[in-house]
């Protein structure tokens, strides 16, 4: 009963939380770094954040399988997140 109750709310909720925490979240790299992440990348990144939060709700998916897909899907946003030496 609370499961199926979970499963209706838990993923709106992760779709209307995931734009706010990836806005903070850039919002930090670009204090910290200076470095400012394009539109396109921010969206991408959005998009396979949520999906990588959608993923760790199925019961037999792991963080490390969310991370990954996260790296997976979008290795171009997560460059220009890196510091440069």
């Amino acid at each position: 009963m609370l499961s199926q109750i979970l499963a209706q709310v838990l993923p709106p909720v992760v779709d209307a939380l995931t734009p706010i925490l990836v806005a903070l979240l850039v919002g930090v790299i670009y204090r910290w770094t200076g470095i400012q992440i394009e539109q396109k990348h921010m969206l991408a990144l959005q998009s396979a954040l949520q999906n990588g939060a959608r993923l760790m709700l199925k019961p037999d998916a792991s963080i490390a399988e969310a991370i990954a897909y996260v790296q997976k899907s979008v290795p171009d946003a997560l460059a220009k997140l890196q510091a440069s030496d």
